[in-house]
């Protein structure tokens, strides 16, 4: 049976923290919703190599903060509130993910 997880607008160490925490110990597949609050760039597990500039950025005069996933992928922007983000998590995952 799927677990469901309340919407979160939360910063995005947090979004990532909540990620890692359901792909290291869910015991069940899982389903979540948030958004990002501030603005953030989420960066995928294997990216190593970022713009310089990327540490500074600003959106809205707000700071970009730079977060990593634990997923792979390229860098993703994702502005306050205004993108709505999903996370899935299967029985297994960790195994397959390496964590």
């Amino acid at each position: 049976m799927w677990r469901y997880l309340p919407f979160l607008a939360a910063p995005g160490a947090v979004q990532m923290a909540v990620d890692r925490w359901l792909w290291q110990s869910s015991d069940r597949p899982c389903l979540r919703f948030y958004t990002w609050s501030p603005p953030a760039i989420s960066l995928g597990y294997s990216q190593r190599q970022i713009p310089e500039h990327w540490q500074c950025l600003h959106w809205q005069g707000q700071p970009v903060e730079l977060v990593r996933r634990p997923t792979g992928g390229a860098g993703c922007f994702a502005p306050r509130g205004s993108h709505l983000q999903s996370s899935g998590v299967g029985i297994g995952a960790t195994a397959a993910a390496g964590l």
